[in-house]
């Protein structure tokens, strides 16, 4: 799928019914082995993908990084779609949406102001050509 068909979705999950905050984040807990055994490398990059709002030392889920529990459905009415506030849905947009934001109230997006400057310039591009490209413009 193209980034423009991806999508986010909203879970109204509650602590203890859904999901635990002591369960464990397996691709940490992987990487947290791995570096006991010698092998820093996926440890490295998980802090690194993870941020600093992870602690990569410990194996258990981050409270922005929840996931339900095995056998756990969460029914269709407790589900919603990821809106950005010009009510687009795909993903890229509510990133940008979301990054334009944090970037004002904390500047902790660095590793994102290349791609998102890229990703900008590509959407002015496609958006000229779309009317470049308009018979009834």
């Amino acid at each position: 799928k193209s980034v423009s068909e991806k999508i986010y979705l909203v879970l109204d999950i509650q602590e203890g019914v859904d999901y635990s905050s002591d369960d464990i984040d397996y691709p940490k807990r992987r990487s947290i082995d791995k570096k006991d055994a010698g092998d820093d490398t996926f440890y490295l990059f998980t802090r690194e993908f993870y941020g600093s709002y992870s602690d990569a030392d410990s194996p258990k889920v981050d409270s922005w990084n929840m996931h339900t529990q095995n056998g756990i459905t969460i029914p269709a009415e407790r589900i919603r779609l990821l809106t950005d506030s010009n009510g687009n849905t795909d993903m890229l947009h509510v990133i940008m949406e979301m990054y334009d934001l944090c970037n004002n109230v904390d500047k902790k997006t660095e590793l994102l102001d290349d791609f998102m400057e890229y990703v900008k310039q590509r959407l002015l591009e496609q958006s000229n050509k779309d009317v470049q490209d308009d018979p009834e413009h």
